[in-house]
């Protein structure tokens, strides 16, 4: 058990906890972002258009990632403030196998339906055969990206969140060295740039599965990754709040595509800059939204260890809270 936890103050937990939470989510961003500079600068504003047609998919990914993720790390700090002795593996097994199939449906779905799945999410004419060949690299490696941002939580849970901004960043480094050296020096085009994103989240799962696998300190086993009901059933209740920020993301993302592209090709801009002007904003939108879910979630570890820090709900709370409310009714009728 990581019994500073209980006795460090809270004030410096939250710092050490948070800030690499937060600087991991704010590095997932920069694959998109990264790619939409790179892309943009050295092949044309079409290419930004492409890549904003599979960013819903990689966002989608983002959340069911942070699903099995942040509901591990969530279990599992729970199970460091009852057990003495809880086991990493169990939770780390259980989120690595619904992690990987999940993505793996997301993969096969992409694949069996490519034109449909991209008339979805607002992809024209202009756009389709680019979001098509950086898609298909994109989604054939999303199982694999997801594992690497299901594993981050998992590590920081286990009280690592240094060696898990680590992961990111080498990751991220990579990605923006590649994406320079396949767009402006070999001239790969978007298919480089799509290389240069899932070969760095690779990377990144390399060095946060290394973590897991150290001789000395062996975690994991085989016997994690058979089917436990129990553990699935409160990692996904645990981690469904991080899953619906990311896919609200993605509903806002397809629902304002289909419009800009549609209205877009009546305008004089056409249905391509409208829609890379959006894709812009949403990117640096992602990034505002995952500083506030970084504070929250990195200072989970500390919440779940810390019994002192889990707020009491009684029923004279609720009643307290419930007459408050009516209080504030009454005078704002009365105010009217």
């Amino acid at each position: 058990m990581n019994d500073f936890l209980l006795e460090q103050p809270v004030g410096k937990l939250m710092m050490k906890f948070s800030i690499p939470c937060i600087a991991s989510l704010l590095i997932s961003c920069l694959y998109n972002i990264t790619d939409q500079m790179f892309v943009g600068n050295g092949i044309g504003y079409v290419a930004n258009a492409a890549t904003g047609i599979i960013f819903p998919l990689t966002v989608l990914g983002l959340g069911l990632a942070l699903l099995f993720g942040d509901g591990a790390a969530a279990a599992y700090s729970l199970k460091q403030g009852t057990d003495k002795t809880p086991q990493i593996g169990l939770f780390t097994g259980q989120t690595i196998w619904m992690t990987f199939l999940t993505g793996l449906v997301i993969t096969i779905i992409y694949f069996l339906f490519p034109e449909q799945v991209l008339e979805i999410l607002g992809s024209s004419e202009g756009v389709a055969d680019m979001a098509r060949q950086y898609g298909n690299i994109i989604v054939l490696f999303i199982p694999f990206a997801m594992l690497q941002n299901a594993l981050s939580p998992v590590i920081r849970a286990h009280g690592a969140p240094g060696y898990a901004m680590f992961c990111m960043v080498c990751g991220a480094v990579f990605n923006i060295i590649g994406d320079w050296l396949a767009v402006f020096v070999f001239k790969f085009g978007i298919q480089g740039a799509a290389w240069a994103t899932v070969l760095g989240q690779v990377l990144s799962l390399v060095l946060s599965l290394i973590y897991f696998m150290r001789p000395k300190q062996m975690m994991l086993h085989l016997s994690n990754f058979k089917i436990h009901q129990p553990t699935d059933v409160q990692i996904i209740c645990l981690g469904v709040s991080s899953f619906l920020s990311q896919f609200s993301i993605v509903i806002i993302t397809v629902v304002n595509n289909l419009p800009l592209v549609h209205y877009g090709a009546l305008s004089q801009y056409g249905s391509e800059i409208p829609l890379v002007a959006f894709v812009v904003l949403m990117k640096l939108f992602q990034v505002v939204v995952n500083i506030a879910v970084g504070i929250g979630t990195g200072c989970q570890p500390i919440v779940g260890t810390n019994p002192k820090m889990r707020p009491k709900v009684t029923l004279h709370t609720i009643l307290d809270f419930l007459r408050a409310g009516v209080y504030i009714k009454i005078s704002i009728d009365r105010d009217r």
